[in-house]
């Protein structure tokens, strides 16, 4: 069941991240869900800013993650 868990989290965050990017996000926010099973790594990256491409490939931390991302609107003008 982890395995898959594990799969599925990291899927839909790459999904995630896929789609920011497609719609011009270029920063996100690391969001832990906290609670009993929150680890310290994923408390550790709570609230850290990541560039898109930096971001891939992060969450899921490890099995049983519960963590995501959120965007991050930028002030960046061009």
């Amino acid at each position: 069941v982890s395995q898959s868990r594990y799969e599925n989290t990291r899927v839909s965050s790459e999904g995630v991240l896929n789609q920011y990017s497609d719609n011009g996000i270029e920063e996100v926010q690391w969001v832990a869900s906290y609670g009993d099973r929150t680890c310290e790594l994923c408390q550790e990256r709570d609230g850290k800013m990541f560039e898109i491409n930096e971001a891939k490939g992060q969450i899921p931390l490890h099995p049983l993650c519960r963590c995501t991302w959120v965007s991050v609107k930028s002030d960046k003008r061009k």
